[in-house]
């Protein structure tokens, strides 16, 4: 066996330090592969921009093209998905052909994709203040204004919003009539010169999303026909109703039982289209009658409907999930004085004056509407 020299020494250490420090560099290099691989692609909602559809860092025609597909069912993406997200690029909580659009139009430079940034909740108020009025006393957002009005029969309508931000709203209403069951029985009624009935909302079919639809149509009722402003002001302000979702609810009641009872997660815009919101809307249908009142002749039944318990909760597009909470815990403070319940109930008809205390009416609608959302988020958590 040969003795090593000193130089040949030397030579191996240096071999086996470069060695070492290639193979180092190979580990740290897997390292950075790895880790780009895991954290570096946009595979989140939280760090896909929107309209990147399919995440390739680029907002292109393609990406339109899976809105447009998604918009009518064509691509499977999930709700939570950082797919539908980027889709959602006007952040009304859907995804439709207008996004679509939207995309497009940035894809060759005609929209600011730069604008495109989801509406914060930083405002989401913390605190509940009381307020007592001659009618009822409620605990509201801190900092936001309470309105209502009474037409001094069984109409009270009440609405909670924030100034900033009007979306940000809790709406309630006991009773709103009439709807007309079809455009024939509200023509009936315009040859006949009765214009409360012919300009009225027609709900065909009778649904709460027909109705959330119908809610500028009955802005519009009260402010040229029945010549109202102050109850204009108190209707929410809820245009091109889209709706996301129809949530699981249970009717608390079989004698009061409404022709509809769901339970709607939607989006909407504002009147003049500067605001789009989010939320939950709700309300019980009944026959005014109940049964059909149809002339076998005319075929024209001239009956209408009742509305009650309309109810709306909402915030601005994108920020329902923060406010949720806060919003239907106000909602649920909401308790009508007994004095003004007897007043109503003296100028009511069967649906109350037969036992269904308003407050009660109130109570049950907060537990579905509760109900509804926390079922909603359940089911979300499982397709998560």
């Amino acid at each position: 066996m040969k003795n090593k020299t000193s130089a040949s020494v030397r030579d191996e250490n240096r071999r086996n330090a470069k060695t070492r420090r290639m193979r180092s560099a190979l580990s740290l290099l897997l390292a950075a592969v790895l880790l780009f691989s895991v954290c570096g692609l946009p595979v989140t909602a939280a760090n896909r921009k929107p309209g990147d559809v399919d995440g390739d860092g680029k907002i292109t025609s393609a990406d339109a093209r899976l809105a447009l597909r998604r918009s009518v069912g064509l691509e499977p993406y999930k709700e939570n998905s950082a797919e539908y997200a980027a889709c959602d690029v006007d952040f009304d909580g859907s995804v439709s052909s207008a996004d679509a659009r939207l995309i497009l139009r940035g894809s060759v430079g005609l929209e600011d994709t730069t604008k495109w940034k989801k509406p914060t909740a930083s405002a989401v108020p913390k605190k509940l203040v009381s307020k007592d009025t001659v009618a009822f006393t409620m605990q509201i957002p801190e900092g936001w204004e309470l309105r209502f009005g009474w037409d001094g029969e069984k109409m009270l309508l009440i609405r909670v919003y924030d100034p900033k931000q009007p979306v940000n709203q809790i709406f309630y209403a006991t009773d709103i009539v009439p709807f007309m069951k079809s455009e024939a029985a509200a023509q009936w009624y315009g040859r006949t010169g009765t214009k409360m009935f012919s300009e009225a909302p027609v709900l065909d079919p009778p649904t709460n999303e027909t109705l959330f639809k119908q809610i500028p149509k009955l802005r519009d009722y009260f402010r040229n026909t029945v010549k109202s402003e102050e109850t204009v002001a108190l209707l929410p302000e809820i245009y091109d109703f889209r709706l996301i979702q129809t949530l699981p609810s249970k009717t608390t009641s079989k004698e009061y039982a409404g022709l509809d009872e769901s339970i709607l997660y939607g989006s909407f815009r504002n009147e003049n289209g500067s605001a789009k919101g989010e939320g939950i809307g709700y309300a019980s249908i009944l026959d005014h009658f109940g049964a059909s009142l149809t002339d076998p002749i005319t075929g024209i039944d001239p009956a209408y409907y009742f509305v009650y318990n309309l109810t709306a909760i909402t915030s601005a597009a994108g920020t329902f999930a923060d406010y949720q909470e806060i919003l239907c815990r106000s909602f649920s403070t909401l308790k009508l004085k007994d004095d003004f319940v007897k007043k109503m109930l003296k100028n009511s008809d069967a649906f109350f004056t037969q036992g269904k205390a308003v407050n009660d009416s109130i109570n049950g609608v907060y537990e579905k509407i509760n109900a509804a959302w926390d079922a909603r988020i359940k089911g979300d958590d499982l397709k998560n």
